[in-house]
């Protein structure tokens, strides 16, 4: 239920003149796949390098979508472990980041390129119903914990101490979700898996809560041999990002 209130609040604040939308500069590590080996008749382990960038897909406010930003930026390095028994999948990741937000001014607070920058770790369980050419990640859980500071960080806290969590007036609104350096993120996920024989073809999807918003995201990728690729979507009160990266099995 408490995902639904900023959806209700922004009805409320469509007719206004402008949106403001203030959350973490990090808005896919909760969304966003983990590598896992595929179920091949025995319990298998692997170690990954992930790296991946994600940028925005709108740049202006619509009538569907009235809140106004300009763009983020985002690139992050991942360290992963996983874990694959017949019935179970897990894996865990230590994360860098880092990126430029591009904030309009609201009031006394000017806007403009403000970068961000952290890491954290995060990890997914899941479970699997083996087949002959398909594992079928059926559900799972991931949670993920961050730490963020920069320019974008001491943006957001400086204009959460002037208007709060929500601000409106006639010129504008303020929607502010995240103030905080540390935060923590919670998602549904599932994934399927179609094997090949020096790799797979697989599509994930999660559903979660990041800074009391509802997040979708989507990957789509390929793996041949030591070497995957993906490309991703997510979605959230802010519009949609692309992005996509490389993951590389070490081990």
């Amino acid at each position: 239920m408490k995902y639904l209130i900023p959806f209700f609040m922004l009805l409320v604040l469509v007719s206004c003149t402008r949106t403001y939308y203030y959350g973490a500069g990090n808005f896919v590590t909760e969304s966003s796949v983990l590598p896992k080996p595929v179920y091949r008749g025995e319990r298998a382990k692997g170690t990954y390098l992930q790296g991946s960038y994600y940028h925005t897909l709108e740049d202006e406010p619509t009538e569907v979508n009235p809140i106004e930003f300009s763009s983020i930026q985002l690139g992050e390095l991942s360290y992963i472990k996983s874990y694959t028994g017949k019935n179970i999948n897990a894996a865990y990741s230590a994360i860098v980041h880092g990126g430029v937000y591009d904030a309009n001014a609201v009031g006394e607070f000017n806007g403009g390129s403000k970068n961000f920058f952290g890491g954290g770790v995060t990890g997914e369980l899941n479970l699997n119903i083996p087949f002959n050419r398909v594992d079928w990640r059926i559900i799972g859980g991931k949670f993920s914990m961050m730490y963020e500071g920069g320019d974008y960080y001491y943006f957001r806290k400086d204009v959460y101490k002037k208007y709060g969590t929500s601000y409106s007036k006639e010129d504008f609104n303020v929607i502010n979700f995240n103030p905080r350096k540390l935060y923590v993120n919670f998602s549904l996920t599932w994934e399927v898996v179609y094997k090949l024989k020096n790799g797979a073809i697989g599509y994930w999807e999660s559903y979660g809560g990041r800074d009391k918003t509802f997040v979708l995201g989507k990957c789509l990728y390929y793996t041949r041999r030591k070497l995957t690729g993906f490309i991703q979507i997510n979605g959230d009160m802010q519009g949609a990002y692309l992005g996509g990266g490389l993951i590389f099995q070490i081990d």
